[in-house]
């Protein structure tokens, strides 16, 4: 199954609001459900909007198989083909103004392609910047060359909010953070088979290694 969760934001500030859509589509196996199957359905919602308590309103819409009952026994590619791979806006950052995306598949890469690591990587960035207090809102764009281990780009957008310039910014982090993929690969642990089986849910776990804002002081020292 799949969910998509569509979400309502301060236009001036990005920032969410609430959530104004919530639908699920789920294949089920009907001869294991016993009584009504509409129990199903509100089941779906009390977990779905308890998970979001904080998000969702009286107003909040919630679609579950709005097509009608997609039951698991056909749930194959007869009933549902030309479907391929992760879809990568799901991955991320859910189509976020702002938030751009490589192209390149994540899960199921070693970690040496730069399309695993340094996603991690310019997110744990992003991630510092904002600790640091540095901007309000930040996204990191990084560009590689084969057989060229640094990024031969580092772009820092923090959309008008940064204390200091963004050109300042990339440069401070060309010169503090280790963006090779070597470099990466140990400091978030990404041969490490148990983060593998967790990444396909979702890449922001405060256990992962590069949601840690570790670099706050650097950043704050290089920034005087």
């Amino acid at each position: 199954g799949k969910g998509q969760v569509s979400v309502d934001y301060d236009t001036k500030t990005g920032k969410p609001l609430r959530v104004a859509k919530v639908l699920m589509s789920n294949s089920i196996d009907y001869r294991f459900v016993k009584g009504d199957r509409s129990k199903v359905r509100d089941r779906a919602k009390k977990i779905a909007f308890d998970s979001m308590k904080d998000c969702v309103d009286k107003k909040t819409e919630f679609l579950f198989n709005p097509t009608g009952e997609w039951n698991a026994i056909n749930s194959c590619s007869a009933a549902d083909s030309g479907v391929t791979g992760r879809k990568l806006v799901v991955q991320f950052y859910g189509g976020y103004p702002g938030a751009q995306l490589g192209g390149g598949a994540v899960v199921n890469k070693t970690p040496e392609k730069v399309d695993c690591s340094a996603a991690f990587g310019a997110r744990h960035v992003a991630k510092n910047i904002v600790a640091a207090g540095l901007a309000s809102k930040c996204a990191v764009q990084l560009a590689y060359a084969i057989g060229i281990a640094d990024p031969f780009s580092i772009y820092v957008n923090t959309f008008g909010t940064g204390k200091i310039p963004d050109e300042k910014l990339g440069k401070i982090i060309a010169a503090n953070f280790d963006l090779t993929p070597e470099g990466m690969i140990e400091k978030f642990d990404l041969l490490n088979g148990n983060i593998y089986r967790k990444i396909p849910r979702t890449f922001f776990m405060d256990d992962y290694r590069w949601e840690k804002t570790d670099m706050v002081k650097v950043l704050l020292k290089e920034a005087k």
